[in-house]
């Protein structure tokens, strides 16, 4: 079993000790409110410097929570295109 991180709708510091290498995904709304492009880039340098391998993945016409099927930001395409993106990044 290989180690994987998989962030969703958001951010995560990413620690000092994180193993050069390690797979990291991470899954946000492109107009996020709550992570804007500057900060996600901001994080994607930090992890780069990590040396981990670092996949982001945009949502355009998304809300906040648009994989969640109970929430006003939901995006049936969206939400979709994750999972088949999260299973193939698991499997």
């Amino acid at each position: 079993l290989t180690a994987k991180v998989l962030l969703l709708h958001g951010l995560a510091t990413v620690p000092a000790n994180i193993r050069p290498g390690l797979p990291v995904q991470l899954h946000v709304a492109d107009t996020d409110p709550f992570f804007p492009e500057p900060d996600v880039r901001a994080w994607q340098h930090a992890a780069e410097a990590a040396q981990t391998d670092v996949r982001i993945f945009r949502y355009p016409n998304s809300g906040h929570y648009f994989s969640d099927p109970a929430l006003p930001d939901y995006n049936d395409t969206a939400a979709a295109l994750l999972w088949d993106r999260i299973l193939a990044f698991l499997d």
